[in-house]
């Protein structure tokens, strides 16, 4: 069994958590619009830019333990072995965050039709008129749903 290095793991878990604070807040800026203040988003673009450490630290960790002097690496395994379980890996999570992606997007747009609109947005979209996150959001609904 390989033996793990601590410190690694350490910096491992401080970049999930720098993800994790890097999105959350975001998210809870965009869902909660109307009721965050310049001071809430003042405050979510703040820790946005201190939390960009996380994804280069990432990165750094993969370095440290692929070109550990110990481990002999040549450069038809770094392409066979790891190149290859890293495209599969972001085709799979790429695919995932795309459905999801997609699944919001045709929420929003069932929400925007039921609660919003009351009326065919189409009409909308060709007169260019309303508001404009009105029509912004049924050129979404258009591009998903319609």
């Amino acid at each position: 069994m390989k033996e793990r290095v601590l410190y690694l793991d350490i910096l491992r878990i401080a970049a999930t958590f720098g993800v994790l604070f890097n999105h959350i807040p975001l998210a809870a800026v965009h869902i909660f619009d109307k009721q965050a203040t310049d001071v809430d988003r003042f405050l979510v673009n703040g820790n946005v830019h201190v939390m960009h450490f996380a994804v280069p630290l990432f990165v750094m960790i993969t370095g440290a333990l692929l070109l550990q002097p110990e481990r002999k690496i040549d450069y038809g395994k770094v392409l066979t072995k790891y190149a290859w379980r890293m495209v599969v890996i972001l085709a799979l999570v790429g695919t995932a965050f795309a459905w999801m992606e997609m699944m919001i997007i045709y929420s929003v747009c069932i929400f925007i039709a039921v609660k919003e609109l009351r009326y065919d947005w189409q009409p909308i979209m060709r007169l260019g008129g309303g508001n404009s996150h009105v029509t912004h959001s049924a050129f979404m609904c258009s591009t998903c749903c319609g």
